[in-house]
Parts: structure tokens; sequence; C-alpha cells
């Protein structure tokens, strides 16, 4: 008989490791995407604006399109107003929804590859570096934190723009087009980029949902505005100060001095 004695080898406990996949197991958190906000989402803007938690103070027409994102009876979701009036944001925050509280595998798209690269470098990795949340929920492997792509634990997040090889094997039930109008109309001989992006939704039936972003660059009826029309048709509406009835206001309801930029910013009264 031969005795041999071995070194004493160091293994890792498996409890560590058990409990970080546990976590994988954990059911959705039933939260609309603006309770979300109000807890998770930090703004910064050093160069000027507002800074800190998130709020709706400013901006309380965007609570209404963020929550159908998140209340499970849309498949569409269309948000349609002016430049700079906060859009972008409903994208923003459901991204930190479905990072934090639902995780699901979602594309974002736009017009371009650099406003793409521009939106990713400027407004969502800031927005991860400033909720723990979301960072706690990055992964750490290899290849898990690039330009165009964002791997969290439980889904992966895809950055793009339209190009039939951009969205090829991206199966993903979640997905937002921004700027959307200033797409066209016919992406390489495939189809329009809802086709595309529905493509990519085919295996999650029932809990696909899309988000359409933009100004109405192409005019009534057409682009976003089209896209407005064929669902619920609502809009952000303001009691009068007078009577108090509500309304939503239009151009048409604008008088201003037809003279200089000046003098009409100056005189503008909506009627």
């Amino acid at each position: 008989m031969i005795a041999t004695s071995l070194p004493s080898l160091a293994y890792a406990k498996p409890w560590p490791i058990i409990a970080d996949a546990i976590k994988g197991l954990a059911p959705p958190i039933r939260r609309s995407v603006s309770a979300c906000a109000l807890e998770h989402r930090v703004l910064a803007n050093p160069g000027g604006g507002y800074s800190g938690q998130w709020s709706f103070d400013l901006a309380p027409y965007l609570r209404a399109p963020m929550d159908a994102l998140s209340d499970g009876r849309h498949h569409l979701v269309v948000v349609m107003g002016c430049s700079q009036s906060g859009k972008t944001e409903c994208a923003l925050n459901w991204l930190a929804h479905t990072v934090i509280d639902d995780p699901a595998n979602m594309i974002w798209v736009m017009p371009t590859k650099d406003l793409m690269r521009d939106i990713a470098k400027t407004r969502i990795a800031p927005m991860i570096a400033a909720s723990p949340a979301m960072r706690e929920r990055l992964r750490d492997d290899l290849g898990a934190d690039n330009i165009f792509s964002k791997a969290f634990r439980g889904m992966t997040f895809w950055a793009a723009w339209p190009s039939p090889s951009e969205l090829r094997s991206r199966p993903a039930p979640r997905w937002c087009v921004d700027d959307a109008d200033e797409l066209p109309d016919d992406i390489g001989g495939q189809g329009d980029i809802e086709m595309l992006l529905g493509a990519r939704q085919t295996t999650f039936e029932g809990s696909e949902i899309g988000l359409k972003i933009s100004s109405p660059a192409r005019g009534d009826n057409k682009g976003i505005h089209a896209d407005w029309l064929r669902g619920s048709r609502e809009t952000w509406r303001w009691p009068c100060p007078h009577c108090g009835a509500w309304f939503s206001p239009d151009f048409d309801q604008l008088t201003y001095d037809k003279g200089t930029p000046e003098e009409a910013a100056e005189s503008a009264v909506l009627v």
C-alpha cells in the first residue's frame, strides 16, 4: 500500500453563486414605469438644467404614456409632441423599469448610427451610472457593457439603427423607435421599421409591446401622426383660466403680431 499526502485545495463556496442565481428566479415587481422612475431615476445636468431625483412637476404629461407601457393593456404606445418636450424620457424610464422591475430584451432604434451612439453615450450610460439599482443589475462578464449593447441580469438591451442586419437574430418583446418620422418607409427592401421589429417579437406573443416617439415632421395623416390616429388619440389638456373648460391648444388658437420674430414672441396670446 502506498500512502500519498495530497495538498489541500481551496474551493469556492457554492452559496454566493446559488444566491446570485436565485435572483434571476424572482418574479417581476408589479410597479408602473412612473413609480419606478420616481424611486430610481436621477437626472444629472452638469451644464445646466434640473439635476436631482426624477419628478413630473415640469412635465406631468409624460406620466400617462409611460404608465401605458407597463399596464399590460397595450401593444403599441405612440408619443407625438414638439421637440425638446421630454418624449425621449418615456423611453429612458421604460428602460430603467425593464432593467429593475420587469426584465425583458429591448431594442432601441434611432434614425442613424451616429444619433444612436450619441443617445447611448450622453443619455443611457449616464442614467445607468446615476442609478445604483441599474448598476447592480449590469453584468460584469466580458463584453456585457458596450456602447451599442448592454447585458443586464435577465435581459439584454440593444441600441440599433435602421438596417436589416442590425436587427437580425435579436429576439426582443420590447422595442422603441425614437425620431420615428426621420426613418425611411422601407428599410433594405424588407419593409418599414415596425414590420422589422415586429418580426423580433414573434416568440413573445401576448407580451410584446413597442414605443414610437417623434415630432410630426411629415405632417398630417403621415408618419407619427398616422400612428397616433390609429390609436386612442389622447391629448394633453389644460383648464381655461377663465371658464375652467379643459382644452387642447392648437396653433389655430395662437394670435400674435405678424411683424418680426421678436414682436411675435412678445405679443403671442392663446385664445
